[in-house]
């Protein structure tokens, strides 16, 4: 199991902050990602999120971005993750039927059809 690793970098003005995660954003490794958003959505008035190197995740993760962007929301803040998906996270959005939100940068390319089997 690999360990959640993350950098956070808001600008000088504190408008804008972006996190780059690496590692595993399963359930035993998830509350550096919470203290991460926490901290960084209190910085900035718009945070970008960036798990294109995450090599794993979990429905945890999940509800913990849809947790910052209606956090951010109720703060008229922004919250968007960046549109860089490894497959694994597709594959989490696919089989656990959330919705593509607009803010999770999905194309429409990269969605299927969730029939039934």
């Amino acid at each position: 199991m690999s360990k959640t690793m993350y950098e956070a970098i808001i600008d000088e003005t504190g408008a804008t902050g972006k996190i780059n995660f690496d590692g595993s954003m399963m359930i035993q490794e998830i509350l550096p990602v919470k203290e991460s958003f926490l901290n960084s959505i209190n910085k900035t008035e718009s945070l970008i999120v960036n798990h294109g190197k995450v090599t794993s995740f979990d429905l945890s993760y999940l509800q913990l971005l849809i947790a910052l962007h209606k956090s951010a929301s109720s703060q008229n803040k922004g919250a968007e993750v960046e549109e860089k998906h490894p497959e694994s996270f597709l594959q989490l959005m696919r089989e656990s039927g959330c919705p593509f939100y607009k803010w999770l940068n999905i194309s429409p390319s990269l969605e299927t059809e969730r029939g039934e089997d």
